[in-house]
């Protein structure tokens, strides 16, 4: 933007000396990008030349866009609106822009600036299969990762792998009560699947020992029927209760439990 604005600020002013002889200055012209809901690339604010041409905006606009396309090569068209002259580049233009930051190796790339940031992204689950949506976080993570560095920050990744805690036990638990000692490999299923099944099958376990628990139909909402939140409610069944102690026995390092835990992750 820096070049351009000064090689267009410097020929508006070559032209305003062409065109009606008057001296005007680099800092009375204003360049801004063009606007979304108008045609061109960058803009040339005519108003305040005005006073120098004696024309109307417009007519201002339009001979100076003359000028500027006949004497730049980068320039393929123009358009003036009220006092807005909008010009659109040519393909040269273009092509030079990109030869030019090719040529610099640290383009884009700042001066550490001192500052640290931490960035927490990623952080993949045992319990679910990883997904596309998981993919565009990734790359929005690491992508922000590499902004950040660009812009000197000293840049500190974490991924918070979500392989342990009550959710975990939870799938553990559905295994202890329905596995029946299968795996990927006998059931042909993807690892990552296996252990996320179980961890969905750990939510209907609640749901059917509540259902038993409280008399209700299994047509039914049972949360609604009993006027309990789900989370509350599930603390109210055994299977909640062999999450908890599998949580308990894996904080405590009871063997058994941390190598069922191993296994299953291992799976995933």
């Amino acid at each position: 933007m820096y070049i351009i604005e000064q090689e267009l600020k410097s020929n508006t002013v070559k032209a305003f000396a062409a065109l009606y002889n008057a001296a005007i200055e680099e800092k009375d012209v204003t360049i801004n990008i063009t606007k979304p809901d108008h045609e061109g690339d960058f803009t040339v604010v005519v108003f305040p030349l005005v006073k120098h041409s004696k024309l109307n905006p417009v007519q201002t606009a339009n001979a100076l866009g003359e000028y500027l396309q006949q004497n730049l090569d980068i320039i393929s068209k123009y358009n003036a609106v009220q006092g807005f002259l909008n010009l659109t580049f040519t393909d040269v233009f273009w092509i030079k822009q990109l030869q030019a930051i090719s040529e610099q190796e640290s383009f884009g790339q700042f001066e550490p600036n001192g500052k640290k940031v931490l960035l927490e992204y990623c952080g993949p689950n045992t319990n679910k299969p990883l997904h596309i949506g998981h993919v565009r976080n990734m790359l929005l993570g690491f992508s922000m990762s590499e902004i950040l560095s660009a812009n000197g920050y000293e840049v500190i990744k974490v991924n918070i792998y979500n392989d342990r805690g009550i959710t975990i036990c939870k799938s553990m638990a559905a295994y202890l009560l329905r596995g029946n000692n299968s795996t990927p490999e006998s059931t042909g299923i993807k690892g990552d699947h296996f252990v996320g099944d179980y961890y969905v099958m750990f939510g209907q376990l609640v749901v059917e020992e509540l259902h038993a628990k409280y008399n209700v139909p299994g047509d039914v909402n049972v949360f609604k029927a009993i006027g309990i939140e789900r989370e509350v409610a599930e603390q109210q069944t055994e299977a909640f209760a062999l999450a908890k102690s599998l949580l308990l026995k894996w904080e405590a390092g009871e063997e058994e439990t941390v190598n069922l835990w191993k296994k299953m992750n291992g799976w995933v």
